[in-house]
């Protein structure tokens, strides 16, 4: 069984489409994650070119600390075939809400 690829480049953004799938993997199995680097709502928001300089890196099954500051946070996701977490509350300076059955979408937006 194979996954096939294919790749666009823009200035802006790296975005994959599979185009062959393995029909029952992809019809029963579950999956997740997100080829493109960018929800529509967000392209053209950032002005980093860091990108488009030093090009960038993938680390499948481990993490690389020299990529990052801070600790890591687990949550787990509640909702199968998309990266979404329960979202409890959202806070804007001293001001916090509280949320019930509510979930957010977890994507790296760089």
């Amino acid at each position: 069984m194979w996954l096939e690829l294919v790749i666009w480049r823009s200035r802006m953004s790296t975005f994959a489409e599979s185009i062959k799938e393995p029909v029952l993997a992809f019809a029963f199995g579950k999956f997740d994650g997100i080829t493109n680097r960018y929800l529509p709502f967000t392209l053209g928001t950032t002005s980093s070119t860091s990108a488009d300089t030093e090009g960038g890196e993938a680390v499948f099954g481990g993490l690389d600390k020299a990529h990052y500051e801070g600790k890591i946070y687990y949550a787990p996701v509640c909702r199968c075939g998309y990266w979404e977490v329960e979202l409890k509350s959202v806070k804007f300076g001293d001001k916090e809400i509280k949320l019930h059955n509510v979930g957010a979408a977890i994507n790296t937006g760089q």
